[in-house]
């Protein structure tokens, strides 16, 4: 049964810490929503800490903000590769822009280059045509030449022969060396001048045509090139555009997806906000036990002070109130439904109706169902010591009747609040420091609640053994230590669920470290990535530690895990510093056991 709550870690953090979301002090529903995940995120980092079992509340508590966690994870990378995604676009558009300016370019070279070569044709046309009347002119001035050198002949200026064969050059020549004046050798000079215009136009034309030539090749040219130009680019244009669609179908998907993200977000906040307001509803609820199990404790104690007798000698030694059974949960502080408290007994579980025995001889002062507590007996042992039963399921004993030890006065139940059928076994004293007891005196109240190890007569329970180290070890020097179990673990290791076949301990960074102990999962815990064989960690004093810092350093000598046991109800380690057995060793320990055999035989 739950005692008095001391300190619920959970729940008094959620009592300074959750506040109803109308009273956030935010101004949208998203805004609200993010302050209740900061919230949850605290509680969260709360129970983190704790490394006992937890409620389910605290589970849930725990999933949602593992998967809060993963999902703005999750959201934050989707909106990264958004954000890549949108540049990737942006540097595509930028990329196929550039293009369409490049084609628009080579576009307006082209329509250059053509208008170019098309003036460029027109005027090779227009001079050609040209030429063809200048040569026609000069074929026309050179028959008139012919006829004036005839003339010129006939009138007896040159002989046949000249007039016949002489070229332009000669005839002006021959003219001006006449050195008179006619009208036929005028006519003549003029004929000569007019030839001479002509072959000099004819050469002009001739010239402009060849450079226009020239020009209208370098102009096609040109115009072949910037067709190349323009296929190229178009090329490029039309792989761009195909890149910005890829990249865009690329950005309506990572927009998709962010959404899709936020929503799973929002999913997760809203989780968060319900299980705020469960734990709102948890925490009434264990403030009202809390007040009832004061109440309860108050009304306990009253009793006692007003029941038990003040003279006599408390009982130095309590027996067992119920026998071949183990310690559920010992005298210690303990968390039990979302809340930390002092338990101040032990619990003994055991099938419903076995028979609960008086721990020591004494007079019955309560007997009746009581509460939380279930039916319940007390009895005055004198002395100022009282020993409490609870939630029995049947009550053997009447108010005044007087026990002694070992007599039955009831049988295990689960009556009252309980998650079971056990015992709950309390030792009260009214003067707790008149009792040496080497364990510690843990109750924060002034009710008196001792460890009933302080009285009881411990019968070790032996969990695992490792009879087969001694085969392969010499065993020089054993050591006692504690271990840090988690509570699932504790209770296998109960159920026999433990092995140490191949179990040993090392000295890591001041540490006593057990390797290789085999624990069970307990088949009713709830574990995620649960490790048989995990570390764990011993508990030793510095002073033990460096000791077998300073044995292990030996060549040869090492830690031996041997045995697995309970111990004032905690599960304990027993090593022992061993050294490994020769060959020889081993022969003479079988040759030992042998000749032992054939004696006992003999006799």
């Amino acid at each position: 049964m739950n005692k008095r709550i001391i300190i619920p870690i959970l729940f008094f953090s959620l009592l300074s810490q959750i506040v109803l979301v109308d009273d956030l002090n935010a101004n949208t529903a998203e805004e609200r929503l993010i302050e209740v995940e900061k919230q949850l995120q605290a509680v969260a980092n709360q129970i983190k800490q704790y490394q006992g079992e937890k409620t389910n509340l605290e589970k849930d508590i725990l999933a949602n903000d593992a998967a809060l966690n993963q999902v703005n994870n999750e959201l934050n990378q989707v909106q990264a590769r958004l954000v890549q995604a949108e540049e990737a676009l942006e540097e595509a558009l930028a990329g196929y822009d550039q293009s369409l300016e490049n084609l628009a370019a080579v576009q307006q070279n082209i329509i250059q280059e053509q208008t170019k070569l098309g003036k460029i044709k027109n005027e090779i046309t227009d001079v050609k045509e040209d030429l063809f009347e200048t040569q026609k002119s000069l074929n026309i001035a050179k028959e008139d030449l012919q006829e004036q050198a005839v003339e010129l002949y006939i009138n007896g200026v040159m002989s046949p022969s000249t007039a016949l064969f002489i070229d332009l050059n000669e005839l002006s020549d021959f003219l001006a060396a006449l050195g008179y004046a006619s009208s036929i050798v005028d006519s003549a000079y003029e004929i000569v001048e007019q030839l001479n215009a002509f072959e000099r136009l004819s050469e002009t034309q001739t010239e402009f045509l060849t450079v226009r030539e020239e020009e209208r090749e370098t102009s096609i040219t040109n115009l072949q090139e910037e067709e190349e130009k323009k296929n190229e680019i178009s090329i490029e244009a039309e792989e761009f555009a195909d890149d910005v669609e890829t990249k865009k179908n690329i950005v309506e998907s990572e927009k998709q997806q962010v959404e899709n993200k936020k929503a799973r977000v929002l999913t997760e906040r809203r989780n968060a906000q319900n299980l705020l307001n469960q734990a709102n509803k948890q925490l009434e609820k264990l403030d009202k036990e809390h007040a009832d199990l004061e109440k309860l404790e108050d009304a306990i104690q009253a009793d006692i002070d007003r029941l038990m007798s003040v003279g006599g000698v408390a009982p130095g030694k309590l027996s067992w109130p119920i026998t071949g059974s183990y310690v559920s949960s010992g005298y210690k502080w303990r968390r039990l439904g979302g809340t930390t408290s002092f338990h101040g007994a032990i619990d003994i579980p055991s099938n419903t109706g076995t028979p609960i025995k008086a721990a020591a001889g004494g007079v019955v002062i309560v007997a009746r169902y009581y509460g939380a507590a279930g039916r319940t007996v007390f009895i005055d042992h004198g002395g100022g010591m009282t020993t409490l039963y609870f939630h029995m399921n049947k009550i053997y004993v009447s108010v005044g009747q007087t026990v002694v030890t070992g007599d039955t006065i009831g049988s295990v139940g689960t009556t009252g609040r309980t998650t079971g059928p056990h015992l709950h076994f309390e030792v009260r004293l009214k003067n707790p420091s008149s009792v040496e007891c080497s364990l510690p005196y843990l109750d924060p109240t002034s009710r008196g609640r001792m460890n009933p190890y302080c009285f009881l007569d411990w019968v070790m329970k032996v969990f695992a053994q490792n009879t087969k180290a001694k085969n392969s070890y010499e065993f020089l020097e054993y050591f006692e230590a504690g271990i840090v179990l988690t509570g699932p673990e504790t209770k296998s290791i109960r159920n026999g669920g433990v092995s140490i076949i191949d179990a040993f301990a090392s000295i890591e960074n001041e540490e006593a470290i057990l390797r290789e102990m085999n624990i069970e999962a307990y088949k009713y815990a709830d574990l995620i990535d649960y490790e048989p064989k995990a570390p764990r960690k011993m508990l030793l004093h510095k002073k033990e530690i460096k000791r077998l810092i300073g044995l292990t350093s030996t060549k040869g000598n090492t830690l031996i895990a041997t045995k697995v046991f309970e111990k004032n109800g905690f599960i304990k380690v027993e090593v022992a510093l061993a050294k490994g057995k020769k060959d020889y060793d081993k022969r003479k320990k079988i040759d030992e056991r042998r000749v032992s055999k054939e004696i006992r035989d003999y006799k």
